[in-house]
Order: structure tokens, then C-alpha cells, then sequence
């Protein structure tokens, strides 16, 4: 793995189904071809989930592994968390309990990359990003 690629954060938006799914599959689509990629999924806004959305996240990882990335989930809502529990789907992927301790994960001399769905979720995704990192960096 390249220590020096960037993180990619992507905060995922409140529905992942069907309707959904076309957006998501292009803004993922040039990420996802990169070599090396490493991608934290923020699904704390997720409220509804279905069976294509599980679909595309297991999707999203494989493509992943086939590039020799990392693609890990982070700050699960209750919803998105037990309908992936109740589906086993959670044992495939890296969960972590926030965003700040997803990218912890990876190695902390790479850059981070923050793509967002919408403007509210800019600054939340800043501030859970920098209000950890400033005691990171010693």
C-alpha cells in the first residue's frame, strides 16, 4: 500500500437505493479505477438502505481489493448498522466508529480528500476531521 496516496472521504447521503444508486455509481466510478485506493465511506446520515444499496457497497469494495486499495466504513447510523449486522454484510468491511478514527487507520503521512454530497455536510465532515487531527500531528 502507498503511504503517500490520498484518503478519499465520501459522505454518503441520506437514501442508498435504487434511485440513488446511478449518482453514486459515477461519482465513485474514476475513484474506484485509481490504483491503490483508500476510501472512507461516512454513512452517519444513511436512513434508508436496501438490498441494492448493500449490493453496491460490496460492489465498491470489491473493485477496491482489485486495485489493492482500502475501502473501510465509518460512523454507521443506527439504521445502516443493523441492517448490515441483520445481513452479515458488516463482516466484510473495516467499521470504524467515526470518521477521525477510520482515517487513523491508514497511515497518517497521506493527504485526505474530501468529497461531499451536500453543502450542510461540508462543515460537519471539516469539523469531525479537524477537531482530531490537530492533536494527531505531535
Amino acid at each position: 500500500m502507498n503511504s503517500n496516496s490520498e484518503i478519499i472521504v465520501k459522505v454518503m447521503t441520506e437514501k442508498l437505493g435504487p434511485a440513488e444508486l446511478p449518482a453514486f455509481r459515477r461519482e465513485m466510478q474514476d475513484i474506484l479505477r485509481k490504483y491503490e485506493p483508500r476510501i472512507v465511506l461516512d454513512l452517519s446520515g444513511v436512513k434508508y438502505l436496501d438490498s441494492a444499496g448493500i449490493d453496491c457497497l460490496i460492489h465498491c469494495l470489491s473493485a477496491v481489493v482489485r486495485n489493492d486499495g482500502e475501502l473501510k466504513l465509518a460512523a454507521l447510523s443506527p439504521y445502516a448498522a443493523a441492517l448490515l449486522a441483520m445481513t452479515r454484510v458488516d463482516r466484510f468491511f473495516e467499521i470504524f466508529p467515526s470518521v477521525p478514527r477510520a482515517l487513523k487507520s491508514f497511515d497518517l503521512a497521506c493527504g485526505v480528500s474530501i468529497l461531499l454530497d451536500e453543502h450542510r455536510m461540508r462543515r460537519t465532515a471539516r469539523e469531525r476531521f479537524n477537531s482530531n487531527s490537530t492533536g494527531a500531528s505531535a
